[in-house]
């Protein structure tokens, strides 16, 4: 999942002051004792490679209004669906906020 990238880049960016690349990122995740796998470190690093721990908060924070915003619009569309007289949510919307929670 995309916000567990960004968090094991955000770690490996707190250990050098900025993310390294895939390789160092991968190694990092030996050097410390952390829930991330070496494969989410690896990923972190070719994403977010030279990004300071700041910016990479900053893409954290958005991953999580996205995800906030994809579980309320699917709670609206779920009310609509047991009867409740609301518009009924797009459909397209619906597949991306499924995909965006389970993806």
């Amino acid at each position: 999942m995309k916000l567990r990238i960004l968090c094991a880049a955000y770690e490996a960016a707190l250990g050098y002051d900025y993310c390294p690349d895939e390789d160092e990122c991968a190694a990092y995740s030996k050097e410390v004792i952390t829930n991330f796998t070496e494969e989410e470190f690896y990923k972190a690093g070719a994403t977010y490679q030279g990004q300071k721990p700041s910016q990479i908060m900053d893409y954290i924070i958005e991953e999580i209004a996205s995800l906030k915003d994809a579980q309320e619009l699917l709670k609206t569309y779920n009310r609509w669906r047991r009867g409740e007289e609301i518009d009924q949510p797009n459909v397209t919307d619906i597949g991306k906020a499924i995909d965006k929670l389970t993806l």
